[in-house]
């Protein structure tokens, strides 16, 4: 059970870093631009009922609001980078992210999938979607994911 939680940890703070790094991005050569706030709706085979993920994307910034069970969200930020379709990012300790991803945006820039690229198989969707003042004023600021704070998704 524990392993399991541990996993879907691990795994929801990716996604969530993901969304966080790809928000960030300014439209690139590509056209591809995340920039914005977005809302996990799926992520592979987990559960969504126990996990709430937001991330906002900016110039090169992200922000990332993540609760997992109950209790309140924890907020990570960092830095990106999104070159065509490949987003990376690291937090502002300095530690990167689980996995670099590869980005796809609908052909109406309202739907979010982000693919890691570490092997994992794990696919996240997010929406566009603002970030709830409900969810601003229930936050803990993480200042690094080392410690007693839940791993972040990304």
């Amino acid at each position: 059970m524990m392993k399991n939680r541990t996993r879907l940890f691990f795994i929801v703070s990716a996604m969530a870093a993901f969304c966080l790094l790809a928000l960030s991005c300014r439209k690139d050569e590509s056209g591809v631009d995340i920039s914005g706030e977005w809302h996990l709706v799926s992520t592979g085979e987990l559960s969504m009922e126990s996990i709430d993920v937001y991330v906002s994307f900016g110039k090169g910034t992200f922000v990332l609001y993540q609760k997992l069970g109950e209790g309140r969200y924890y907020v990570y930020s960092g830095t990106y980078s999104l070159s065509g379709s490949l987003l990376s990012g690291s937090y502002s300790d300095g530690t990167s992210w689980g996995s670099d991803y590869d980005i796809a945006l609908d052909p109406g820039g309202e739907l979010l999938t982000m693919t890691a690229r570490n092997g994992s198989g794990e696919v996240s969707t997010y929406e566009r979607k603002a970030v709830p003042e409900e969810v601003l004023d229930n936050t803990l600021t993480v200042k690094s994911f080392a410690g007693p704070s839940p791993v972040p998704f990304l």
